[in-house]
């Protein structure tokens, strides 16, 4: 079959175990300019939780209740008409030095920048709403299409620390070239979006300090180069007042907002250059 041309920057290819490691080029800010956004403070009070808006966490009790945002994504995520890739109110950070690319807002800044991250990641993250923005590449996982979306959700969670019996999915949802324009013309493709709930505590900080966040994954399987693709957007849902995020944390996303965000990494991902991958493009 016709793969996607290669096209942009030389890079090295990603080396190949399970969690790929290899060279890592340095992300683009874009235009960015780091100006502080305007935001509305959340009320604390004295609760010992932050919470959304417009969902509260229920998976302690085993019922995760869907967000009413969330009931849009019974229909395509992106809904009318495919927007081109570039097509973008954020600006295109590169990605895997200039191989990739994906739209992803001002106020998150590139992780690398302070701390290391690894070599198949690239990863953002808006501080004072404890949201982040994660592209991975992995190896292809030999399991069935239909389940590889749950399998690249719960590996995700317990890669983090998150016990089983924490992670609630809330849907899965077929994807089409209207929710990921830049993948339309790769051979084989098959996309999946999954939406789950997570009680997990950031850097092993005990029970005391879970926070509840919802986690949007979509996952774009790539036959053709032996990779599974990942593009996952974590939102906060409750954030303990035990947890080192809580005096940090301004706003808490609404969660339109965090599926607006989703659909907008999701439509705007492009690869430029498949020589990234070790079976070429």
């Amino acid at each position: 079959p016709t793969r996607p041309p290669q096209s942009g920057p030389a890079v090295a290819p990603l080396a190949t175990p399970r969690r790929r490691g290899g060279e890592r080029g340095r992300g683009d800010s874009g235009s960015c300019r780091r100006e502080p956004a305007a935001r509305t403070p959340i009320e604390t009070g004295a609760r010992a939780w932050r919470r959304s808006p417009s969902h509260t966490c229920s998976l302690a009790r085993g019922q995760p209740r869907q967000s009413p945002a969330l009931d849009a994504m019974a229909a395509p995520f992106a809904g009318g008409d495919a927007a081109p890739p570039t097509l973008s109110e954020n600006p295109t950070r590169a990605l895997y030095g200039g191989a990739m690319s994906v739209a992803v807002p001002c106020t998150f800044n590139d992780v690398s920048d302070f701390r290391e991250v690894p070599d198949h990641q690239e990863v953002f993250a808006d501080a004072e709403r404890d949201a982040s923005v994660i592209v991975e590449i992995n190896e292809f996982e030999e399991v069935k299409d239909g389940e590889a979306a749950e399998h690249h959700m719960r590996d995700y969670a317990a890669a983090a620390g998150c016990a089983p019996e924490d992670v609630a999915v809330e849907l899965t949802q077929e994807l089409s070239a209207e929710d990921v324009p830049g993948l339309a013309d790769a051979p084989g493709v098959h996309m999946v979006g999954i939406v789950a709930l997570q009680r997990i505590a950031k850097f092993k900080e005990g029970d005391a300090a879970k926070n509840c966040v919802r986690v949007f994954m979509a996952v774009l399987r790539l036959p053709h180069v032996r990779s599974d693709i990942l593009l996952i957007v974590n939102t906060p849902v409750e954030v303990s007042a035990a947890s080192s995020s809580f005096k940090a944390l301004e706003e808490i996303p609404d969660a339109d907002d965090a599926l607006a965000l989703f659909k907008d990494v999701m439509r705007t991902f492009t690869v430029h250059n498949w020589a990234i991958f070790p079976e070429g493009g």
